[in-house]
């Protein structure tokens, strides 16, 4: 915001990542309050598990309970790889159609691990060779089972390899989604992932259902504070500890991420809150005659569009199934 027309260009930054006309302020707004609800909601969580309305102490006892970590690198992989088969068969209960495609778990490779890169999904255009989720080892120490259950979702199944397998095969006629991707769905999509896991029971932890919440909205509230409302760096990184799912090297690091790529941060949940709200206003339209899976199949079916056009394209797939949509 002190550079010259750096205000319009955030605002442009914002548009392009998250396809919404929001101000910065809004961004803002949004994510606190949604930051505010999902640290309500792990308090529910740590009461039932920890007999505790601390949230510091709730989140700070799921991370630390032995059970919770692994022994090594070999473990976190062995056991992420664990993982993968059984999501995929809960995946199976979630949408009407599964990419033939497979998707595997890989370290990352020497150099993504020495420049700090995070677990993330490599797609491969041919369907005989699988999409390969690389899984971040240098963290072992600290990452939890957890946060390792969360990431296989997030990343695997039903997240990022669930939906591009299936777009490419699927092969939309949407002009747009040939010429053109966007964070905000791409994310969007992941982010309801981690929450649909849950509901199909994913999760082998406990902890899994605290630290899923601890991450998710931070980037609506810090980008914008650090690009449009003159925030600190000390000032993001203490944001990010408090709220719960960084220390402090790696809220660090994440800053660095924000201030090379303005904007890309808020696209996560921008986008998982537009899905979140277009499942509740289709299941409040349909009552007994909504079916999840054929939901999740119209999210799908038009590859990766702007948040406006999967809107359009749900509310569309309501009133064909003799519903209403809000005005």
């Amino acid at each position: 915001s002190d550079l010259p027309d750096g205000p319009a260009c955030y605002q442009a930054f914002l548009r392009s990542f998250t396809t919404l006309n929001r101000t910065p302020q809004q961004v803002f707004d949004l994510g606190r309050k949604t930051v505010e609800s999902n640290k309500a909601d792990v308090v529910r969580i740590g009461e039932k598990l920890f007999g505790t309305s601390d949230f510091d102490t709730i989140v700070a006892r799921s991370k630390a309970r032995p059970e919770n970590h692994s022994q090594s690198k070999d473990e976190l992989l062995a056991y992420s790889r664990g993982l993968m088969d059984k999501a995929k068969a809960k995946t199976a209960t979630l949408v009407d159609r599964m990419p033939i495609q497979p998707v595997v778990v890989e370290p990352e490779r020497d150099f993504e691990e020495a420049a700090g890169v995070s677990s993330h999904y490599d797609q491969d255009p041919d369907n005989a060779k699988p999409g390969t989720y690389r899984i971040q080892l240098d963290n072992w120490q600290t990452e939890t089972r957890g946060d390792a259950e969360v990431t296989v979702v997030h990343e695997a199944w039903p997240g990022h390899h669930l939906q591009i397998a299936l777009a490419r095969e699927m092969a939309p006629d949407t002009m747009i989604s040939k010429l053109s991707g966007n964070s905000a769905y791409r994310e969007g999509w992941a982010r309801s992932a981690e929450a649909m896991g849950e509901e199909a029971g994913l999760y082998q932890t406990e902890d899994a259902k605290i630290l899923r919440r601890v991450w998710p909205a931070r980037g609506m509230v810090v980008d914008p504070g650090l690009h449009a409302f003159h925030w600190t760096r000390q000032q993001a990184i203490d944001y990010l500890v408090s709220t719960g799912r960084f220390d402090a090297k790696a809220a660090d690091d994440l800053v660095d991420r924000i201030a090379v790529m303005p904007g890309q941060l808020t696209s996560y949940d921008s986008g998982g809150l537009e899905f979140k709200a277009l499942r509740a206003e289709a299941r409040a339209a349909l009552g007994d005659r909504f079916d999840l899976r054929e939901f999740n199949r119209t999210l799908l079916e038009e590859g990766v569009v702007p948040l406006s056009e999967m809107r359009a394209h749900v509310e569309a797939w309501i009133k064909a199934k003799g519903g209403s949509v809000p005005k």
